[in-house]
């Protein structure tokens, strides 16, 4: 019972991971930018309650040459509770690069 547990709490962060890194990815492409993570910080502030909806909200902080910093909130659908934060730092793709869907 204890490693089914262990393996339902690590399943669920990594949802978490791959939520807020798809939503930052979005953001990027919807602005025009093909970029990768380089880094990924999620802050886990309150416990989500199971089978609830959830909203992220994500924006693109700064952009420096070809570095851009994001921060990402999860939030609860009313958006009055922060479960988690994170911020993230993606790099745009080399010019050489820009016209390949592969990479």
């Amino acid at each position: 019972m204890e490693e089914q547990s262990r393996q339902f709490w690590v399943r669920l962060v990594i949802s978490i991971n791959l939520l807020i890194d798809n939503a930052m990815g979005s953001v990027t492409w919807k602005s025009g930018l093909k970029a990768v993570t380089l880094n990924l910080s999620v802050n886990y502030r309150k416990f989500i309650p199971l089978d609830t909806t959830m909203r992220v909200e994500c924006e693109i902080e700064k952009i420096d040459r070809r570095k851009l910093y994001l921060k990402a909130v999860l939030k609860n659908l009313k958006g009055d509770v922060v479960h988690n934060d994170a911020t993230g730092l993606f790099l745009v793709m080399n010019e050489q690069y820009k016209d390949q869907d592969d990479i």
